[in-house]
């Protein structure tokens, strides 16, 4: 006997586009929106990141369904893209289609065709009291068969993506309201392309340890606070794999500035490392030091002073290159912070002869 109910899978994706182009989307794991008892057993989420700007998704769930077959109307909800500019003489903006391009849907291989309405023109009235009726509703009908059924669904979002702010964001915990409350077999691959820093949750375990994270690639990663991570890729992926995974915050991918997407390390701004006289006046020999070759460490020297080496090495963006030298660095900066380098190191010479001074004054007032 097949059982006919609603349930609705709800993918939310949420735009935020400002004047710089910079967008926030972001999306739900499948849920069902009614009591189930059908579990789910894999998750794979890959995150691509193409040429300007455009983020290519792919889902893949795999559920098991012990009971009877289901006959179930599917849906994602939306929400749209609110145009105040646009607004009505009444001052009601105009609420426009979200730009998903290339929206398709696959159960067990088969693709199927879906509808697209505003959920206030719909009979969906328990939804109503949830979601906002602006909303729009990409529904379908579908079987659930007794055994495994296997949904997927691909998209893509465009925007122009800038730099610092942009933001991507999934809502994994939604993947634990299924019968079995977690996601027995998880899987995440994010490959935002070359040169890339950018920082996720670290979805840590109790004893603290990355195990679950890979990078296949070419890439480094650093733990900030226990809470987040910090991945700088030149090239390849960043893989997440868990059994039995129970998600307690969400996924994000926020670019770290001023690496950011596309900016190779010999692009930096170097004049965000300025420092006014007054400041480098105070500083201490030690931090002049530290100051006068970050320069060349972010050009991608690579030190021979193991002091330098080990202090740079901690850096998520450091990444010395064997064929780098100094010299040939230093004719490749501006010239304002040529003579900013020069000026550090004027004040490194004035420092020792201060310190040097210092000593000698000491020694004489001990002699007598």
């Amino acid at each position: 006997m097949i059982k006919k109910l609603i349930l609705f899978i709800i993918v939310s994706f949420m735009f935020a586009i400002s004047d710089d182009g910079a967008f926030i989307s972001q999306g739900e794991s499948l849920i069902p929106f009614f009591p189930t008892d059908i579990e789910l057993k894999k998750q794979f989420l890959s995150l691509n990141l193409k040429d300007m700007g455009k983020m290519n998704v792919y889902v893949e769930f795999e559920f098991l369904n012990s009971g009877d077959e289901k006959e179930l109307t599917v849906g994602f909800i939306t929400p749209p893209i609110n145009l105040e500019e646009e607004a009505d003489s009444l001052g009601n903006p105009n609420y426009r289609k979200p730009e998903i391009k290339n929206f398709r849907v696959f159960i067990n291989d088969a693709e199927f065709g879906y509808s697209v309405n505003q959920l206030e023109n719909l009979g969906f009235n328990s939804l109503k009291d949830f979601y906002n009726t602006k909303n729009y509703v990409y529904y379908f009908t579908a079987f659930f068969n007794k055994g495994k059924t296997v949904i997927k669904h691909t998209y893509t979002i465009s925007e122009n993506i800038t730099g610092a702010g942009n933001l991507f964001e999934y809502v994994l915990s939604t993947g634990t309201y299924w019968a079995n409350n977690e996601i027995e077999d998880f899987k995440l691959e994010i490959n935002m392309g070359c040169d890339a820093a950018f920082e996720v949750p670290a979805f840590l375990e109790s004893d603290g340890k990355l195990d679950y994270w890979e990078i296949e690639g070419i890439g480094k990663r650093k733990t900030v606070n226990d809470k987040f991570l910090n991945v700088y890729m030149k090239g390849g992926k960043l893989i997440y794999t868990k059994k039995n995974f129970i998600p307690d915050v969400e996924l994000y991918i926020k670019y770290i500035y001023p690496l950011g997407y596309g900016n190779s390390i010999y692009d930096i701004d170097y004049d965000l490392y300025l420092i006014p006289e007054k400041e480098l006046q105070k500083m201490s020999y030690e931090d002049l030091y530290i100051l006068r070759n970050k320069f060349f460490a972010l050009g991608g020297y690579k030190f021979k002073s193991n002091e330098l080496y080990k202090y740079y090495d901690q850096f998520l963006w450091y990444w010395p290159e064997e064929t780098i030298t100094s010299e040939n660095l230093f004719n490749t900066f501006p010239e304002n912070i040529k003579t900013f380098i020069q000026s550090i190191k004027n004040l490194e010479i004035e420092k020792v002869s201060q310190r040097k001074k210092q000593i000698s004054d000491k020694f004489k007032l001990q002699k007598f």
